[in-house]
């Protein structure tokens, strides 16, 4: 059985430190961003090269489509990331 609380949104580290964005100067906010921005990225490469390798070694599709649900997190992230960076200048 799915619970509300396992359906609701996962910890995530970058959205917690983003509540205090408005403490930061404009300079280091776009530093915590770009760098959000760069880092996510970077674990999207990670995710997409182990779902990739999955795919490749013939796994079943239960093994690999949970990787994508680790892509769709991220890659929101990334799209959220943007949205701050384009309504914060």
């Amino acid at each position: 059985m799915v619970t509300l609380d396992i359906a609701a949104a996962t910890p995530d580290p970058i959205r917690t430190r983003a509540h205090f964005l408005r403490l930061l100067d404009a300079s280091t906010r776009r530093k915590f961003l770009t760098d959000a921005r760069k880092r996510t990225e970077a674990a999207i490469s990670i995710a997409e090269r182990i779902f990739d390798e999955r795919v490749a070694t013939g796994a079943s599709k239960l093994e690999y489509l949970p990787g994508l649900g680790v892509l769709y997190e991220l890659k929101a992230r990334r799209d959220w990331l943007d949205l701050l960076a384009r309504e914060l200048k």
